[in-house]
């Protein structure tokens, strides 16, 4: 279970003068919870990282609270998915690089392979619906989620322990090790335990008139885990969380909607936008966030599972797997 952020934010403060193997610990912070787990295996007998987001907080529009300033402003390494996924966080970054912090934006790694947001809404189409997708999505704008797939994330693992070594470079051997690991436990144990979860499913026949659609998702973030893992993708809601529907493009979302026979809308939150979609294709709401994770005893059913971020891709797999076998 993660522990609480009163927690995380009076040790994280307390960690600053705290030395070790005859090296301060390297303060590193994360802004986003499922890359907190994932930074804590690289760290694994050195320290620990903190997660800037409390929990309700939206990673791309959060504004800090004094205490999650402090933190920022004190921190050697921050890991970030995209300099682009908040803009007011960015100008502040760009502060403490002018001070000498280390920023990793993930994106920019070429282990990443980032991926742009998609430009097609296959259920759109299928419903004769216009999408105005290209009218509100910026050409340039990567997608900022590559810690749903653990391939990607596995490739990442040794350029982000070598970041980190730059404020502990004693520690340099065992961040490599800790790194080689976690690509190994991604690798090997968790990409084909996601994979089982998800041929174990043979998807069921529509019997429905309308065209049937397995699921869709609330925004596109989701590319990355159904690309990996073979899943049929037929769009979203919304190409980027941040984004609103116009006018003209939520009257054909809604009209499409109710054109086809949706089984799943997998979003982060139950919004008044999902729930008319859903009532609409007779869509089942799937919740899924990083703040929903499973307990430490749901987790035991599959025994890949060692920490938080384990756990998401866990309730990934399973939540599309409801989908497809409904």
């Amino acid at each position: 279970m993660i522990r609480s952020y009163g927690v995380l934010i009076a040790s994280f403060m307390v960690s600053a003068q705290v030395a070790f193997a005859g090296e301060l610990n390297p303060k590193v912070v994360v802004t986003t919870p499922p890359l907190k787990a994932y930074t804590d295996a690289l760290l694994r007998g050195i320290g620990e990282s903190y997660s800037l987001l409390r929990p309700g907080q939206d990673a791309h529009t959060f504004t800090l609270s004094p205490s999650q300033r402090r933190a920022l402003s004190t921190a050697d390494v921050i890991i970030i998915p995209d300099r682009t996924m908040n803009p007011v966080l960015d100008t502040m970054l760009a502060t403490e690089e002018k001070r000498g912090a280390k920023v990793l934006a993930l994106t920019d790694l070429r282990e990443a392979r980032a991926l742009p947001y998609p430009k097609k809404n296959p259920w759109l189409d299928l419903a004769g619906e216009a999408d105005h997708t290209d009218d509100e999505t910026d050409d340039d704008a990567r997608d900022p989620h590559v810690w749903l797939d653990p391939e990607r994330m596995a490739s990442l693992a040794l350029p982000v322990a070598e970041a980190i070594s730059v404020a502990a470079p004693s520690h340099q051997a065992r961040l490599q090790q800790n790194a080689r690991d976690l690509a190994f436990h991604l690798r090997e144990e968790v990409t084909p335990g996601v994979t089982a979860i998800l041929e174990a499913v043979s998807p069921k026949e529509s019997m429905s008139a309308r065209p049937q659609v397995p699921f869709i998702t609330y925004h596109a973030a989701y590319q990355y885990f159904l690309k990996r893992f073979r899943l049929e993708s037929m769009g979203q809601i919304t190409q980027r969380p941040e984004n609103y529907l116009g006018a003209r493009t939520l009257h054909d979302t809604v009209s499409g909607a109710g054109k086809l026979s949706i089984r799943c809308i997998v979003s982060e939150t139950n919004s008044p936008l999902v729930q008319r979609i859903a009532k609409a294709s007779g869509a089942r709401i799937v919740i899924l966030s990083p703040e929903g994770l499973y307990t430490g005893d749901e987790a035991g059913q599959a025994p890949w599972v060692r920490n938080d971020y384990d756990r998401l891709l866990l309730k990934t797999a399973t939540s599309f797997a409801s989908c497809l076998k409904e």
